[in-house]
């Protein structure tokens, strides 16, 4: 590579960017701030197929619960998304 002209024009700098981050806004409840997924395309198990799990950000406590894929996991993702 330290030969080759073409792999020296192209190469990109490895540079921190000089942008200061912010921090993320401190929720003032619990369950205020939420973040939820499906995990999906699990073996069945006890009849269940996907893990819903939703994280409440103030106190970091995570709810995972066991669900059978239906089509009203599209419209609660549409709904809070």
């Amino acid at each position: 590579m330290k030969e080759c002209s073409v792999c020296q024009r192209n190469k990109t700098e490895n540079v921190l960017s000089l942008i200061l981050l912010q921090p993320l806004p401190i929720p003032q409840a619990p369950f205020n701030d939420i973040s939820m997924d499906f995990n999906e395309g699990l073996l069945k198990s006890n009849g269940k197929d996907v893990i819903y799990v939703m994280v409440d950000k103030f106190g970091k406590y995570v709810h995972f619960v066991a669900i059978v894929h239906t089509p009203i996991l599209l419209l609660l993702w549409l709904l809070f998304s």
